[in-house]
């Protein structure tokens, strides 16, 4: 498989009770060829600390510390950063499998997909629930989202559609279409990221 650099986007704020077990699922990967952008985005707690410390031990780890922006504020920053060919967004109270971008890279290039979208687990105080199970391995192109994605927005079926966590980007699917987070948006930045990223 050719070797593709991911660039794996972490915002990070008042989240130390789950940074460690997010970003020690994340060099762990069975891929290699990954960066990770742990933004600070003023945390107040021992985040900052936390996130120096895995980049001492951790070179593919690249720390920026900002003033308090908000999420997408944090994910537009990084998209300054990242060097990456793919992108992936994970939340820094998640958690993923050491399969996970080897899944996704293989995916990708197999089927030259500008999004590769899958399911996730959701871990509600030590009870995991498998959700988002009927898009397991789709891949997003024009026929796709009109007859299955934007269908369940309609719907209100959202199912983990809306999320950015459950996909991967390709970085010059994102860069070429000047698509960023609406800093404004503080409620449901995901869903309109995915609608501007769904409809072109």
């Amino acid at each position: 498989m050719k070797d593709i650099k991911v660039s794996v986007i972490v915002p990070v704020y008042n989240v130390e009770k789950y940074l460690d077990r997010c970003v020690d699922s994340l060099i762990n990967q069975t891929y290699k060829n990954i960066e990770i952008i742990l933004v600070d985005d003023g945390s107040p707690d021992n985040c900052p600390q936390m996130c120096e410390t895995w980049a001492k031990k951790d070179k593919r780890i690249t720390v920026i510390h900002k003033e308090n922006g908000g999420l997408s504020d944090a994910r537009n920053t990084a998209f300054n950063h990242i060097t990456g060919e793919y992108i992936w967004f994970v939340d820094s109270d998640d958690y993923v499998e050491k399969t996970a971008v080897e899944v996704l890279v293989s995916n990708a290039l197999q089927n030259n997909s500008d999004v590769v979208i899958f399911g996730v687990f959701r871990d509600f105080l030590g009870k995991i629930s498998k959700t988002n199970a009927n898009f397991d391995a789709i891949y997003a192109d024009n026929e796709c989202v009109k007859n299955k994605l934007l269908k369940r927005y309609y719907t209100n079926d959202h199912n983990y559609v809306y999320s950015v966590c459950n996909k991967l980007y390709k970085t010059d699917f994102i860069k070429n279409n000047n698509l960023q987070f609406d800093v404004n948006d503080v409620r449901c930045e995901d869903c309109w990221f995915n609608f501007k990223v769904f409809h072109i």
